[in-house]
């Protein structure tokens, strides 16, 4: 499953409940709301994911860390969207759940009603002061952020932004349990720029510097979702959201320094603030000073495209200026030093653009951080995947759009799978549990693959991504029907599970077949003669799988051959 943030809005007289997985959600624990008592509560589930990253180097800037959050929840008055709910949640405050390491809970009040959207924005409560109940939506987007880029001061949290905004929006009321499947992206508001220089470049990083000319110091936090279109493997953003007046970041135009650290100081990572591809003297670069042959000198690196990312076909084309774009990371690998470069920074500020120093070879490869897993080497290969964790319920074949992920490398070997049981026996067999749809890939293209799963039983495993030395894994947890969706509708029936007519609400009511049959089946609404019990099996079962009697009614075939 990918990284995530889990939001469990639980509306019980008056009370929204958020569990957030902070850092790395594994869905291969179950997460189970408290089952509402008839008519007592609501409940709303959202899934909420930070895209992650492997890599071979240590932050100061923390790219997946929460400080805190502010909850807006929009309503439609009078045809313009305002807030109506509004909480700053502090990190401190969040609570992590026995038996997980990375889920975090916490509690806030929400009045019952009808919503257009749900805002989620990490790490900005100072510049959201001015947004509170009866500011607009329009107010939100122009909310801008000062400074939060570069690498120096621990406990720095990169803003993000997240929303929920179904068509016709959603309303909340006491009584009925509500689920939210899909997930919500965060996305961050800064960009990240790795520079990698191997070892067998032929230059050293001297002094560890490297320059970021022309940097934007402020930025917007809203990002139109739609246009990011964050339900695609590569967003096909293009247009930076940036801020009415972009204002540099360092007063007089000098430019920003990064440095390497002492645990992979051959890679220099930074975070900016988006850009867009201007022309002139105003372009966005980078310098870096290299010692080759005994001499430092200045190199110039400018934001192009490679030629790799929608093969380099318009607006792709190799060479062609790019914008700095949030939630994308930017790998400049240096391929060869070949000779001196610039005496002085600012002789290769003022150069010719465009990699006109011929002494340097460097390949930028960009990279939309909807990959959820990346890792790196020393030599600037990476492998990369979209999804790091997967939670099946059933059967998932080649028609199935739950089971599917992406997989890219540039490493000249292309990248292989192989599937794993949880214990580490390959699964070799034709007709195992958990296969894929593809074994193998070539490099620099994107591929898609689906984990294939036959529906049987629970199961828990890998799949082992390989590209040369590096790799990574995929979890695959294979399930039941997910007990959500048991907490979201009534059962009827289920006699054969010792289950028993014992009470009713109103009292004095009559069993009916709803209550009494044999077997097991969905109740098609709440009444009494349709809904046999209120999620009997989720509300008094012993333990995640097993109600009393430990009859085990959520091993059944009912439970896993069927969704509904």
């Amino acid at each position: 499953m990918p990284n995530s943030i889990i939001t469990l809005f639980r509306h019980l007289t008056g009370s929204l409940l958020l569990l957030f997985l902070a850092v790395s959600c594994r869905q291969d624990e179950s997460l189970l709301p408290s089952a509402p008592g008839k008519g007592a509560t609501s409940e709303v589930t959202l899934s909420v994911r930070i895209p992650d990253f492997r890599a071979a180097n240590t932050r100061a800037v923390d790219e997946k860390g929460i400080a805190e959050i502010t909850v807006l929840m929009f309503a439609d008055e009078g045809g313009t969207e305002k807030v109506k709910v509004k909480y700053d949640i502090p990190g401190s405050s969040l609570r992590t759940p026995s038996g997980s390491s990375d889920t975090r809970t916490f509690s806030v009040p929400v009045t019952a009603s009808t919503y257009k959207r749900i805002a989620l924005i990490t790490n900005a409560q100072t510049e959201l002061a001015g947004i509170a109940a009866g500011s607009t939506y329009d107010a939100l987007k122009q909310v801008e952020v000062t400074g939060r880029f570069g690498q120096a001061g621990t406990g720095t949290y990169i803003p993000m932004y997240g929303e929920h905004a179904p068509a016709g929006g959603f309303e909340l009321k006491a009584g009925v349990s509500q689920t939210i499947a899909q997930e919500i992206p965060l996305i961050r508001m800064l960009a990240r720029v790795d520079i990698i220089n191997p070892i067998t470049s032929g230059a050293t990083t001297a002094a560890g510097e490297v320059y970021f000319v022309n940097p934007v110091g402020n930025g917007r936090v809203w990002v139109d979702l739609a246009t990011y279109n964050t339900t695609s493997t590569q967003s096909g953003y293009m247009t930076p959201t940036l801020p009415v007046a972009p204002q540099p970041a360092v007063g007089g135009g000098h430019p920003l320094e990064g440095i390497a650290n002492t645990t992979s100081p051959n890679v220099i990572t930074y975070y900016l603030n988006e850009q867009s591809a201007t022309a002139g003297g105003s372009r966005p670069c980078i310098v870096m000073l290299l010692d080759y042959q005994g001499r430092e000198f200045y190199y110039r690196m400018d934001y192009t495209w490679d030629g790799i990312k929608g093969s380099g076909a318009p607006p792709y084309e190799k060479g062609k200026y790019m914008p700095i774009l949030r939630n994308h990371r930017y790998i400049f690998t240096i391929k060869e030093v070949k000779g001196p470069g610039f005496d002085t920074m600012q002789e290769a500020i003022t150069s010719p653009e465009n990699f006109t120093n011929r002494n340097i070879v460097v390949t930028p490869i960009v990279i939309d951080e909807e990959f959820a897993d990346i890792a790196f080497n020393e030599s600037g290969h990476f492998l990369a995947v979209t999804r790091a964790e997967m939670m099946l319920f059933g059967k998932h074949g080649a028609a199935s759009t739950e089971n599917q992920f992406s997989v890219r490398t540039s490493y000249p070997g292309g990248w292989n799978i192989v599937a794993y049981n949880s214990n580490g026996a390959e699964l070799t067999a034709s007709n195992s549990w958990l296969r894929t749809s593809a074994a193998f890939g070539a490099a620099n293209s994107t591929a898609a693959v689906q984990a294939l799963t036959n529906g049987i039983g629970f199961r828990r495993g890998y799949l082992e991504v390989r590209a040369g030395r590096l790799y990574t894994k995929v979890r695959v947890t294979q399930g039941g029907t997910p007990l959500d969706y048991v907490a979201e509708y009534n059962l009827a029936g289920g006699s054969i599970y010792g289950t028993s007519f014992s009470s009713s609400n109103p009292p004095g009511l009559s069993p009916t077949a709803a209550q009494t049959d044999v077997n097991l089946r969905w109740a098609a609404n709440h009444n009494n003669n349709q809904s046999g019990y209120y999620n009997y099996f989720v509300c008094n079962s012993d333990n995640a799988i097993s109600p009393p009697g430990y009859k085990e009614a959520l091993r059944r075939s009912f439970f896993y051959h069927r969704r509904g």
